[in-house]
């Protein structure tokens, strides 16, 4: 029995673990085959100016394999694309990768940031000491701006972008900018956020005063004697075996906790790995994918500790509840039945 319940609870973690382990290895060792298709579906793409299907191909390909000559043409199909941020960033990437491989293609990849250095576009979020406000979240197209980020020139893509602030108890704002001219650098300023207006306290309830009904007049009384009842005798054996599966699903909720710990902490590995590939929230493709990896991983973590927390709850559930021994004891009700209404009953154990 005990070893049933251990299996039923363990199962469920080991397979998630077991399963998150595979797919982390085929992603390790990536499909080069299906990454060189898309790579030369790209070139093709990219050759006859379909740049909106190119680059898609070129980014499915980098993370699947990662290659200096697919992060070097996904550079370039942004480029092309408008996309000029996002083309210098892969471009000093690019260059990064190709000066530690001592790859001959470092001064290409650095000519090309180079040559869009003066085209970026750059957006500072400002926000005024004053504006700073407890709680304060500013978003610039959904995405959440970092404290460390205000006041700082960001490069972005060209387009229209909208930014929004809110913090709880105050009135939230947003505004948009135009970020299409050709190296502007442009600045979106925070106000400080006005106060939520207060409602009016309600009314307080009023308090009506019911006197309790009259008690129905006195009668002469009757004696119904109700049929005696039995409480069943609990063995005590069966409170044992209620503290022995409380004992099994109890160990099993720990293990499936420190499963779910350990892949928490391979989730933070990968996030501080993906750190050295992003500026703020804006990321490289090889950042994007450790960042994905490690969300992975995190949410496995989160199930696999959810089971065995709750393993944990249902053992502590099961001991409480576990039934105590008592003997046999019988009940006899007598009830008061007066002749002009009402009922008075109690019961007495022998």
């Amino acid at each position: 029995m005990q070893r049933s319940l251990v299996a039923l609870v363990l199962a469920p973690a080991l397979g998630l673990v077991t399963f998150h382990g595979s797919i982390a290895l085929a992603q390790r060792s990536g499909d080069k085959a299906a990454a060189d298709a898309l790579f030369d579906e790209g070139k093709k793409l990219l050759a006859a100016g379909d740049v909106a299907h190119a680059c898609p191909k070129f980014e499915t390909s980098l993370k699947l394999f990662d290659q200096l000559g697919t992060r070097l043409n996904l550079a370039d199909c942004y480029d092309k694309a408008g996309r000029t941020a996002s083309a210098w960033a892969e471009f000093r990437e690019a260059a990064s990768l190709a000066e530690k491989r001592g790859d001959r293609r470092v001064k290409l990849a650095r000519d090309r940031a180079a040559t869009l250095q003066p085209r970026l576009v750059k957006l500072a979020v400002v926000v005024p000491p004053a504006s700073r406000l407890p709680g304060l979240t500013v978003r610039r197209d959904g995405t959440a701006v970092p404290a460390e980020l205000f006041d700082t020139p960001v490069p972005v893509d060209p387009g229209t972008y909208t930014i929004d602030a809110a913090a709880g108890g105050y009135q939230g704002w947003s505004t948009t900018v135009d970020a299409t001219a050709s190296g502007a650098e442009l600045k979106v300023e925070v106000p400080r956020l006005a106060v939520v207006p207060r409602e009016p306290a309600p009314e307080a309830p009023r308090v009506v005063d019911r006197k309790p009904p009259a008690p129905p007049p006195a009668g002469d009384v009757q004696v119904a004697p109700v049929k005696p009842v039995e409480d069943p005798l609990v063995d005590s054996g069966a409170r044992r075996r209620r503290h022995r599966i409380s004992y099994a699903v109890g160990g099993a909720g720990v293990v499936a906790i420190g499963v779910g710990v350990v892949l928490g902490f391979e989730a933070k590995h990968k996030w501080d790995q993906a750190g050295a590939h992003c500026s703020g929230d804006v990321c490289d493709t090889t950042g994007a994918s450790i960042n994905s990896d490690a969300r992975s991983l995190g949410n496995t973590g989160t199930i696999v500790g959810g089971i065995g927390l709750a393993a944990a709850a249902t053992a502590v559930v099961l001991y409480l509840t576990a039934p105590a021994a008592r003997p046999v004891a019988e009940h006899t009700s007598f009830q008061l039945l007066p002749r002009a209404g009402g009922v008075v009953s109690w019961t007495t154990r022998f």
